[in-house]
């Protein structure tokens, strides 16, 4: 009888036939990450067998990232997946903006020192949909700001572990 452990004390039970080939594994073997935010961010940037997030998607596309509550230092993956998406935004929202500007045909200033140039031909239609997207990432990046900050807050007010301390 071999027994699987998951969940929060939930146990699968199976009785493989006499000739079956089974293995135990046990816990991983592998060494704690030294940096688990830049693993999660290298991860993103270059999975194993699939092209980058950036790549794999495209607009309108949601993307979930499941994790299970006994994953080791869960606090530090999950922040090193906000704060790969919050750079990924802070990039994208500004070239989005360009290239929605630039297809409503509105000049773009820089401080009042130099335009921009365009980046594609006028064209209202396409205008209209990137400025949806445009829209679409500002609402995503104010939700990954407000749960940065308020898992700062729980950093500092509940686990009192001074997190927000270094981060300020």
């Amino acid at each position: 009888m071999i027994q699987l452990r998951y969940g929060d004390g939930q146990v699968l039970r199976i009785r493989p036939p006499a000739e079956a080939a089974v293995a135990d594994f046990g816990d991983p073997r592998g060494r704690p990450l030294d940096d688990p935010a830049a693993a999660v961010a290298a991860a993103l940037a270059d999975p194993l067998d699939f092209p980058p997030l950036q790549r794999a998607t495209t607009p309108g596309d949601r993307v979930v990232l499941a994790v299970d509550r006994g994953v080791p230092q869960l606090d530090a993956v999950v922040a090193g997946a906000v704060h790969a998406l919050l750079y990924l935004l802070l990039l994208a929202m500004p070239i989005v903006g360009w290239w929605a500007t630039s297809a409503y045909g509105a000049p773009i200033s820089v401080f009042w020192l130099f335009e921009l140039p365009p980046l594609v031909a006028q064209d209202k239609a396409v205008a209209e949909r990137v400025f949806a997207l445009h829209g679409a990432l500002g609402l995503v990046l104010i939700a990954l700001v407000a749960a940065h900050a308020g898992a700062a807050l729980h950093h500092h007010f509940v686990k009192g572990d001074g997190i927000l301390r270094r981060m300020l």
